[in-house]
This record gives C-alpha cells, sequence and structure tokens, in this order.
C-alpha cells in the first residue's frame, strides 16, 4: 500500500505537524491557518491544469484552475501575512507560478492565465508587504518530470519546447526545489517582486 505524501513525511520527520484540506474551501482553509501561533516561510504549490484549447474550455475547467491555481494561494497567502505583520515576523512567500504565463502554448489558455494572475499578484503583494520585510516571489518553471509528466513522457520529449531549449533537458524536481530553498533563506535577502524562471533557457526566445 502506498502512503499518502503527508505520511510518509510525518514518518520522515516526525517533529512536523501536517493537515490535508481542500483550498478550494476559503473558510475551512482559513480556520486551520487560524490554528497555527506563527509562520515564517509560506510556499504555495497547490495546482491543477488540464488541456483544453481556447474554444472548447468550459466554464467548471475555467472555475476549478482559478480556484486552484490563483484564488488558493491569494487566500493563504492573506491570512498568513496578517500573521506575519501581527507577529512582526520577516516573512518570505513563495509561489509556483509556470513559464507558460509569458510563453504561449498550444492547449493552456487557461492555465497560463491563471499563472500570468500570479505574476501579477506577487508584484501586487511586494510593494504593499515590502515595508513589512516579508518578500515575496515566484518561480516560472518549464516542463518538469513528476509522477504526473512522467505518464505523458512520449508526449512531452515530442513539444517543440525540448528542441528550443538551450539546455536540451526539462527540468527535475530537484531544480525546483533548490530555487524555492534559495528564495526563502536570507541569502536572497535583496529578491522581491521577482518571477524566476528554471527553463534551461527556454525564455531566451
Amino acid at each position: 500500500m502506498v502512503k499518502q505524501p503527508w505520511l510518509q513525511v510525518q514518518g520522515e520527520v516526525p517533529e512536523i505537524h501536517t493537515v490535508q484540506v481542500d483550498l478550494r474551501d476559503w473558510k475551512k482553509t482559513r480556520d486551520e491557518i487560524g490554528k497555527i501561533e506563527a509562520i515564517d516561510l509560506l510556499v504555495n504549490n497547490a495546482g491543477v491544469c488540464k488541456m483544453k484549447d481556447f474554444l472548447t474550455a468550459s466554464q467548471d475547467e475555467l472555475n476549478e484552475m482559478m480556484e486552484v491555481n490563483f484564488n488558493a494561494g491569494f487566500n493563504v497567502s492573506q491570512v498568513v501575512a496578517k500573521l506575519m505583520i501581527e507577529k512582526k515576523i520577516c516573512g518570505s512567500i513563495v509561489f509556483i507560478s509556470s513559464l507558460c504565463s509569458t510563453f504561449a502554448m498550444d492547449k493552456l489558455s487557461v492555465y497560463s492565465c491563471t499563472k500570468s494572475a500570479i505574476d501579477m499578484l506577487i508584484k501586487c503583494m511586494a510593494l504593499e508587504l515590502g515595508p513589512h520585510k516579508i518578500r515575496v516571489n515566484s518561480v516560472n518553471p518549464t516542463v518538469v518530470w513528476t509522477e504526473m509528466t512522467l505518464k505523458i513522457k512520449d508526449h512531452i520529449n515530442n513539444m517543440p519546447n525540448l528542441s528550443l531549449t538551450p539546455l536540451g533537458k526539462f527540468a527535475d524536481r530537484e531544480d525546483i526545489v533548490n530555487t524555492v530553498l534559495f528564495l526563502l533563506s536570507d541569502k536572497s535577502g535583496m529578491i522581491h517582486g521577482e518571477s524566476i524562471r528554471i527553463d534551461g533557457g527556454l525564455g531566451v526566445h
């Protein structure tokens, strides 16, 4: 039997406390976060992607991707930022965006728009939260090899993105994790309101 991810983390780090909540539930999410006394760092990583072209994308698909990709991070960040300000915490907030926010791709119009919204949100948050010493950034990766993307590996490897990437490869999870850890750390203390591309050079086109 495969362990749920949060149970696996608890097994590796016993002192960690995990909570499972549907981030589309605005109030329940706020209630759960409200139980935490202090938060120094936040990574908004929830996301869903459905490949649908503009002409056939449904209202339900639009709403779902907006709710998960954008609304959830907005909601969580608002609650956490207020807590950071109340506790006078010099925190760091990182969103997982996408290269799709600035690089148009076929059948990803809705997904791309949700990520573009994130990129503008972090700029607005950076402007408002900077005086409170709270940094806000995003990482914007190309295709990342995960359990989900490996299932369609042949399709992905045939995408034009790969041939247009100067480094000739897509990203591994560690590429994203290492960049996020850097943005959360004091080593990136002067990086604020930025969308960091992790794309092997694809974005130079």
